[in-house]
């Protein structure tokens, strides 16, 4: 994977640079994460399944206090 921080230093994105093995039960090919305040964050996730399909997944995360 390959990340990169935006601009504001809040985000920080990883997109897949290389593969090597066996694929065929699918792959993640990206994450992002994006700090909202000192107690979230957002992740989205893009996963390839089988097929040739894509699958997104996210939500807002909150720390437990």
């Amino acid at each position: 994977m390959e990340g990169k921080i935006s601009p504001d230093g809040n985000s920080v994105e990883f997109t897949l640079f290389d593969i090597t093995g066996n694929t065929e039960k699918g792959f993640m090919n990206r994450i992002a994460f994006t700090i909202v305040d000192a107690n979230h964050h957002n992740e989205e996730s893009t996963f390839m399944l089988p097929g040739n399909k894509s699958f997104r997944a996210g939500g807002v995360l909150q720390r437990t206090k």
